[in-house]
């Protein structure tokens, strides 16, 4: 078995997140959402049905030019399958990671400390978080950390 199987695999077992662990466990909790409080956390709702994860993502995806899809099956298909240069695949990939960290990082400070940023603010966090990264390729492959560098400046 490969890596991107092991990692599918992995993010197949995230449908419906963490309140259908704690309820697994006997522990009472609410699976409604607690972002938008109109439909169950599951993996599908909080990246990409719930407005706000889907505003991050479009704008940023955008940047990295990649094709904003919005369901899960699609999207892990077209990032995997995507044919174009390296350094534009491997900034799509790295775009939705970021994407998904921040979606989660929001989902967790608002249940934990509720404290809220808007989409933008995230969106603006995300790229700068886009461009370090990249900048962190330079030691290691300087042409490609370029390459990158360039694709996301120029959009």
């Amino acid at each position: 078995m490969d890596k991107d199987q092991d990692k599918r695999r992995a993010f197949d077992k995230l449908p419906h997140l963490v309140s259908n662990r704690i309820l697994s466990l006997g522990l009472q909790t609410n699976s409604i959402c607690i972002l938008c409080n109109l439909a169950d956390e599951t993996r599908d709702h909080l990246f990409f049905d719930w407005n706000f994860s889907s505003m991050i993502w479009e704008a940023l995806a955008r940047k990295a030019r990649c094709s904003p899809i919005s369901t899960c099956p699609q999207l892990l298909q077209y990032l995997q399958q995507r044919s174009c240069p390296k350094p534009e695949r491997i900034l799509g990939l790295l775009t939705w990671q970021v994407a998904m960290y921040y979606t989660w990082t929001e989902r967790n400070s608002r249940l934990h400390r509720q404290c809220y940023r808007s989409s933008n603010s995230i969106t603006v966090s995300a790229a700068a978080m886009i461009r370090n990264k990249i900048s962190s390729f330079r030691d290691s492959n300087p042409r490609l950390a370029s390459a990158m560098f360039q694709l996301w400046v120029s959009s």
